[in-house]
């Protein structure tokens, strides 16, 4: 199976991150990963995702 990964970076570099600010490629790494796990957690939001422990307490 093809992935394509571009949008998601042109996503990410739009909106969560537009540049680095922090130097070295170990931290570039670990902000970049930080990115990819908000724009995911976005994407679920707005799909109208909950997490399922809260909602077993509210129900």
């Amino acid at each position: 199976m093809y992935l394509m990964a571009e949008p998601v970076i042109g996503q990410v570099k739009n909106g969560t991150l537009p540049r680095f600010s922090l130097r070295g490629l170990p931290k570039v790494r670990g902000e970049f990963s930080l990115a990819c796990a908000v724009h995911n957690l976005k994407k679920l939001w707005r799909q109208g995702w909950e997490l399922p422990a809260l909602v077993a307490q509210s129900a």
